[in-house]
């Protein structure tokens, strides 16, 4: 007796391969998570939560610690601020001297710091 995928009808040889063409063309499926705005697809609810807050989250208070533009997103904020690190790297060592309060951990401007640093300080 050949198993008989329910969803779609289709035959299969073995349980194996039924078990293979369910988790593949079935289940991926239903639990596929899309952003409603750009239809990227997501393999959980909290990746394309994550996905949506960083690029389509619409803020007022996003601002670039190095020129203080304001930025609609934390996608915008992050290829501004490594354009404004580009034009002008050693803003970085003022800006961890007169506001020691900014995390370095953010990894845009943790990559930059190490650039600005092997290029400037040989570190």
């Amino acid at each position: 007796h050949e198993p008989i995928c329910k969803l779609c009808g289709i035959p299969f040889k073995n349980f194996h391969n039924l078990r293979h063409h369910k988790r593949v063309y079935h289940i991926q499926k239903m639990t596929e998570h899309v952003c409603e705005d750009c239809g990227k697809s997501f393999p959980n609810a909290l990746a394309a939560r994550s996905h949506w807050n960083f690029v389509h989250k619409i803020e007022d208070d996003l601002l670039c610690n190095i020129c203080g533009t304001s930025c609609q997103n934390m996608k915008k904020l992050k290829k501004h601020t490594q354009m404004c690190l580009a034009k002008e790297p050693e803003v970085i060592d003022k800006l961890i001297r007169e506001r020691p309060h900014i995390e370095i951990d953010s990894i845009f401007l943790k990559q930059s710091f190490e650039k600005y640093l092997k290029e400037n300080h040989n570190a």
